[in-house]
């Protein structure tokens, strides 16, 4: 398949997740399971959320709120602005998506997504891993990343996907970890602070008086 093609394949794939979902819901659900058995499903954020855009929006605006230190970027969270984002980001953006972890009774216990798509290379990023319910099924979010990570490589046919973790964040990475991931090199990072806002931002390595955190770059390949 072509770069063209493959690009545009993909593409149409994230879209019909994103806006056909409601003509055919089982259809655009990605299994989740653990020894065999379903647990949860993955639930595309769609481009029309219906009668469920205010809940959605306010739940998405408070796990970002409760798990503000796993965001390179800190800033007062907003129903607004994360109405805005989920518009610009999740929906008018074609190369990006972004799954609720649901369970069998459709309660929503975390999110994670896909994004920074490279078509000529076949890779992306694994996004926004957030498990917003801590107590609900045990285990949920590693099984829930294998499923994306399944149906990134047959589905839509990648090659390689990677992340970016903070270096201290040592419980995500051995989530990571359990799920295939490998470490391939540490990324150094500055610390702005503009007003409320904080932003950790890469620079390079020789800079290391400016060096305040450090990301961890991780990735998992397709088995051949």
């Amino acid at each position: 398949m072509g770069k063209k093609n493959f690009s545009e394949s993909v593409i149409k794939i994230l879209h019909d997740f994103k806006f056909e979902y409601w003509k055919e819901p089982e259809r655009y659900q990605i299994p989740i399971v653990q020894d065999n058995k379903k647990i949860a499903y993955l639930r595309p954020v769609t481009a029309d959320l219906r009668d469920e855009k205010e809940t959605i929006i306010q739940l998405l605006a408070r796990w970002r709120e409760e798990h503000w230190q796993a965001y390179p970027t800190v800033f007062k969270v907003t129903i607004e602005g994360t109405e805005k984002w989920w518009r610009s980001q999740l929906v008018e953006r074609p190369d990006r998506i972004l799954f609720f972890v649901m369970s069998l009774d459709n309660r929503p216990i975390g999110h994670l997504g896909l994004s920074n798509f490279n078509f000529e290379a076949k890779e992306a990023e694994i996004d926004n891993v957030v498990r917003g319910e801590a107590q609900m099924i045990p285990g949920v979010m590693t099984s829930a990343l294998l499923a994306l990570d399944d149906w990134a490589f047959s589905v839509l046919g990648l090659k390689r996907l990677f992340l970016r973790v903070f270096y201290d964040n040592e419980r995500a990475i051995r989530l990571y970890e359990r799920c295939g991931f490998i470490g391939v090199k540490k990324i150094p990072l500055h610390k702005f602070v503009e007003g409320d806002s904080i932003k950790y931002e890469e620079i390079k390595e020789s800079e290391i008086l400016l060096i305040d955190r450090y990301f961890y770059l991780m990735e998992i390949r397709q088995k051949i």
